[in-house]
């Protein structure tokens, strides 16, 4: 009676075994997944120095700076299943420390804000040195399977210079460009 038992033991620690080789080998005849994104898009947006517009670009004072805002606008479409990639390079003369200072965000999502707070300083052609921010995120978190959109933000600050035609002159002559990259794939209906 106790060798029944075993053998019953064995048959089905057996069949245990057994059960998930069969799935997985039943299994090996269902297609992949299909690729839930569209096409890899590259840009690159540049503000040289003779297009920064800074009049029609000033938004508003905060402690004594005059603060500028560039973005290309909302990039909307985006396949949140893929991380966002980039960069935001500022190329300026550090000669005028404090009374210039940049920062830079990526808005997704309503409530959801990815700040680019690590600069790496390189020469550029004197007196100017680059200062480039790199980012990555992703969104699949926010939007699920939907569409997703982002929106860069670039700031200048300028400490004002008594009038805005001082502080704008004070900008155009310290500021070489502002250059953005970003990466991403499109939205596809599957």
């Amino acid at each position: 009676m106790k060798r029944l038992f075993t053998r019953i033991g064995l048959i089905f620690l057996g069949l245990l075994f057994l059960f998930p080789i069969f799935g997985v080998q039943c299994n090996d005849d269902e297609p992949e997944e299909p690729d839930k994104c569209g096409k890899y898009v590259s840009i690159t947006k540049e503000w040289p120095n003779d297009f920064l517009e800074p009049a029609s670009q000033y938004l508003y004072m905060e402690d004594g700076y005059y603060v500028y805002e560039y973005s290309p606008g909302s990039i909307d479409d985006v396949c949140p299943h893929k991380h966002i990639t980039g960069s935001i390079e500022f190329c300026l003369d550090p000669s005028h420390g404090t009374n210039v200072m940049y920062s830079a965000e990526v808005v997704y999502g309503i409530l959801f804000t990815y700040p680019i707070l690590e600069w790496d300083q390189d020469d550029y052609t004197e007196p100017y040195s680059l200062y480039t921010g790199n980012f990555e995120f992703g969104m699949k978190s926010v939007y699920g399977d939907s569409p997703g959109w982002f929106l860069p933000i670039v700031r200048i600050y300028i400490l004002n210079q008594g009038s805005d035609q001082a502080t704008h002159f004070m900008m155009i002559n310290v500021i070489n460009h502002i250059k953005l990259r970003y990466n991403y794939y499109e939205y596809k209906e599957n």
